[in-house]
């Protein structure tokens, strides 16, 4: 099994990838096959990577999650320009990083990695820390009318639903502080702020409800390439859907409501006497 250019082309602009898009990818490319011709790990990220500007053109933008998890883990300090991106990731998205030119944001936990005409503009120059705030990269691609492009990867792997819930509000996410270093070009940084989930509680993901919403309102456009699933979704459009399912029901996006336990944060009773 294997993948040729005109075969991937002609899927991604069918569900509506064009010229100019700013186009966020959550990637698993293991399961297309071996693009045709192909055979080091530089010939076959570079022929998604040529695939996708060939669509989007010079004027569109490529951004990928670009995470480092051991900051929170183990309190690794996080160099911008030099931390890896987490191996859980994906080889698409630790290439995109590699790349000259990239830029990459300055939260570890909700980084991402952009390159392409409008890569400034979606990560920000300045010391954006917020993961998920209005200064985010995560609220510019909606300013940007950006798309969230699933190659091969499961919606289930979709961080802007943590941007959607905490514009919303939900109580299952709290604002923690870290106190790890975060260096770009040799000097310290000010602590980020990151919105975590309640490790207790029973709090676990399942977006198979969202997905369905997504489709029954004609917005998740859908293929198949050797089997396996190609999506994409204007983030605009996923974040007014998202928000509307958690007014109806705020923990929406889980798979049953935490288990809150009364005297214990975020139901922790009274303050006064």
């Amino acid at each position: 099994m294997s993948i040729t250019h005109q075969q991937l082309d002609s899927h991604l602009r069918k569900i509506g990838l064009t010229t100019g898009d700013v186009v966020f990818i959550h990637s698993d490319l293991r399961c297309f096959g071996l693009p045709e011709g192909k055979q080091s790990r530089h010939e076959i990220l570079s022929f998604y990577f040529d695939v996708l500007k060939g669509i989007i053109r010079e004027t569109g933008t490529i951004a990928v999650p670009a995470y480092f998890y051991e900051y929170a883990r183990f309190g690794t300090p996080f160099d911008i320009d030099h931390s890896p991106v987490s191996a859980s990731l994906g080889s698409f998205s630790q290439w995109i990083n590699s790349l000259p030119g990239k830029r990459r944001s300055w939260n570890p936990l909700q980084s991402i990695a952009a390159i392409g005409g409008q890569a400034k503009d979606l990560v920000g120059e300045e010391e954006t820390l917020t993961g998920y705030g209005v200064t985010s990269p995560w609220h510019r691609l909606r300013q940007l009318n950006g798309k969230i492009l699933f190659l091969g990867a499961p919606l289930q792997s979709m961080t802007f639903v943590h941007y959607i819930e905490q514009q919303y509000g939900v109580p299952h996410l709290y604002f923690k502080i870290y106190p790890f270093p975060i260096i770009k070009d040799g000097k310290a940084l000010n602590c980020p702020i990151s919105a975590v989930r309640y490790l207790d509680f029973s709090i676990q993901y399942d977006l198979k409800a969202y997905r369905q919403e997504l489709i029954k309102r004609g917005v998740l456009h859908t293929t198949q390439i050797n089997g396996a699933l190609v999506e994409l979704v204007d983030a605009e459009a996923a974040f007014q859907i998202g928000i509307d399912c958690l007014i109806r029901d705020p923990y929406f996006f889980l798979n049953s409501p935490p288990k809150f336990i009364a005297g214990k944060i975020p139901i922790d009773g009274v303050t006064g006497p």
